[in-house]
């Protein structure tokens, strides 16, 4: 259009001096009509343009749109998680308040229970020092300790599972305080009934006395029935918690005698029995220090007064029998050296036990003891052992508190302390009597075990068994005797413990 527009421009233009007029103006129209023409064409494609404008910005507005719509269910998705983690936390916050309500509910309780167990025994303490006379500490009855009731408590209260219990007995004797330990770890397989049994079996009944039994009646000894009756805890003894407990057990003997030797190896050597038991029997006198010594042993099984001083002398068949060479050894020659610690040092060796405390520096100085129970002998060798409170005062500054068994009377045991000791116990306290010395610095649940031992009030009819046995003994160690009283005893039937009520 532009180009034919141009060209009749250009015709008007050249031929308008010799065209006539009315060509003249039909160019013109012509000219007129092509530009409008041409203004409707640009008009159009002006709309065009516009129409294209506004549909791409309405899509753009529309993607727009889309794009905010996504948004914002986006944060309605993240706003309904956000409600529902908070409601979560909500009910999270609600139960922990519930748990702590009830935490708060048993601490009351068990506060409760605390206070009611202590004024059972503040009355328990009020009840022994008013209703009771006053303990004569010179009294031959205060002797015999009750080393499984130690142990059992020990147990109940010590929350270390599968522990290894090590147990030293110098002067093992017969073996009757081992078999007591453990029947009260739940080894059913050993008791001091069935010791004394088999005994009769192994020496024969015609020669089963007192001396056989103990003198502490240690044969009827049956830890399960007549020492942890009245006991709190009585019931958690033997259960799945308690025996776990109970790990396996090492056990070191020392005797210088061949019969008592002899005899623990063939006891404690029972097969099949599920806890770990190692036992390990030292024939040897027991001393500060390690050597030999010329002896000859003729000494029957159950004889205890052979020492390193009287050497058996005039006992039993020792003039039938050649003189040997017999060591002499220490604690700390005897427990292996990776052995760290010792749950109980027991010694019993006549008088001569604190020159046996001297040979365990590994042990009791350092206070790797739990439990150090010793004998307090009678002279001639009561000059082995220093001044008693002495000694009492050196223990203490170890982390020991020291206690005196108690069996003829209600308690159990009665604390002695180096700040409030009196000088006549020195030598009221000797004879067969035993200290006992708990580490209550390394192991402080000891201090509750003996705490609740000094309260624990013994039955009537426990004493009475006991002075029966001792009456016994004393006037009827004849074995027939010894013997009929054995097998018609009401902790005994047949070897095995049984309940009597």
């Amino acid at each position: 259009l532009k180009l034919q527009f141009l060209y009749l421009i250009g015709i008007c233009d050249r031929s308008t001096d010799s065209m006539p007029s009315w060509k003249n103006g039909v160019a013109i129209m012509l000219g007129v009509g092509f530009i409008l023409a041409m203004a409707s064409s640009l008009s159009r494609s002006d709309g065009q343009l516009l129409v294209t404008r506004a549909s791409k910005e309405a899509q753009y507005a529309a993607h727009q749109a889309v794009a905010a719509a996504e948004r914002a269910e986006a944060l309605a998705v993240q706003l309904t998680k956000a409600t529902a983690q908070l409601q979560a936390t909500q009910q999270q916050v609600l139960a922990s308040m519930q748990k702590a309500d009830g935490a708060a509910q048993q601490m009351i309780a068990s506060a409760g229970q605390v206070q009611a167990e202590a004024r059972m025994m503040a009355s328990a303490a009020q009840k022994i020092t008013t209703a009771e006379p006053p303990y004569n500490i010179s009294a031959k009855d205060a002797n015999c300790p009750e080393e499984a009731l130690y142990l059992a408590m020990w147990i109940l209260k010590r929350a270390k599972k599968g522990h290894v219990w090590r147990i030293a007995d110098v002067g093992v004797n017969k073996g009757y305080t081992l078999a007591s330990m453990l029947s009260a770890m739940k080894v059913p397989e050993y008791s001091p009934p069935d010791l004394a049994q088999e005994m009769m079996e192994y020496i024969g009944y015609d020669k089963f006395t007192m001396g056989q039994c103990g003198a502490c009646c240690d044969c009827v000894d049956v830890f399960d029935w007549n020492k942890m009756r009245d006991h709190p805890w009585y019931k958690a003894i033997g259960s799945a918690e308690y025996k776990a407990r109970v790990g396996g057990v090492q056990v070191w003997g020392v005797d210088p005698t061949q019969a008592h030797v002899n005899w623990n190896r063939k006891y404690y050597s029972k097969p099949g029995i599920p806890t770990p038991l190692n036992f390990t029997f030292v024939r040897a006198f027991a001393s500060g220090t390690t050597g030999s010594v010329k002896f000859r042993d003729g000494v029957f099984l159950g004889r205890e007064t052979t020492t390193l001083k009287n050497m058996g002398r005039g006992m039993d068949r020792q003039g039938e029998v050649p003189e040997e060479d017999v060591p002499i050894v220490t604690v700390d020659s005897v427990i292996p050296a990776d052995i760290p610690e010792l749950d109980f040092l027991i010694t019993d060796v006549e008088g001569f036990d604190w020159q046996v405390r001297s040979g365990a520096s590994r042990f009791v100085p350092t206070g790797n003891v739990g439990i150090y129970q010793f004998e307090l002998h009678l002279p001639p060798n009561a000059a082995s052992l220093p001044q008693l409170g002495a000694v009492v005062k050196d223990l203490e500054g170890f982390g020991y508190q020291c206690y005196v068994p108690v069996i003829g009377d209600r308690r159990r045991v009665f604390r002695v302390s180096a700040s409030a000791w009196q000088p006549e116990w020195d030598s009221k306290l000797r004879g067969w009597k035993n200290l006992v010395c708990a580490n209550v610095r390394k192991y402080p649940e000891l201090n509750e075990v003996f705490g609740e031992l000094e309260n624990m009030l013994r039955p009537e009819k426990e004493i009475r068994h006991w002075k029966t046995c001792s009456i016994r003994g004393q006037f009827k160690s004849s074995a027939a005797p010894m013997k009929a009283w054995f097998e018609e005893h009401v902790w005994k039937d047949a070897g095995r413990p049984e309940d009597d009520e």
